[in-house]
């Protein structure tokens, strides 16, 4: 098991049913006013906790995008490292094509409706993982 995976979290991943929502996000995302199951995992950043976490969370392959990340405002780029982020899913999530982006917003309602929001290091990117049925082996 990854390091980066704390007993808190991989307990809140084994409750997710197929169709429930996980939210890993960075560290300034106003987390505590959502509301939902908060877990620390300060100093991980996102490649570290997607390659963790992925190999025990599988994604939902009855939905385009199981995958959403909220988007960057205005004319602002796409921080590169978000690409690292779709490739590092689509190995374990072989069907991945791409994110679904929403504004911050809507995102921020959206993590409202979700299982669990785990507070990553990371410093550019929100992201949200809906959980698919577990195949048998």
């Amino acid at each position: 098991m990854a390091r980066c995976i704390s007993p808190e979290l991989i307990a809140q991943m084994m409750k997710l049913g197929h169709g429930d929502e996980i939210a890993f996000v960075d560290a300034d995302f106003p987390a505590y006013a959502c509301g939902s199951s908060i877990i620390r995992a300060d100093g991980i950043d996102m490649l570290t906790m997607l390659k963790g976490i992925l190999p025990l969370l599988p994604l939902d392959t009855y939905c385009d995008k199981p995958a959403v990340m909220m988007d960057v405002a205005g004319n602002q780029p796409k921080p590169d490292v978000w690409a690292a982020y779709a490739d590092r899913i689509a190995e374990y999530h072989k069907p991945f094509q791409e994110f679904e982006f929403i504004e911050r917003y809507t995102f921020y309602e959206r993590a409202k409706k979700c299982r669990s929001i785990v507070i990553t290091g990371e410093t550019d990117g929100n992201i949200i993982l809906r959980k698919g049925t577990v195949a048998d082996q």
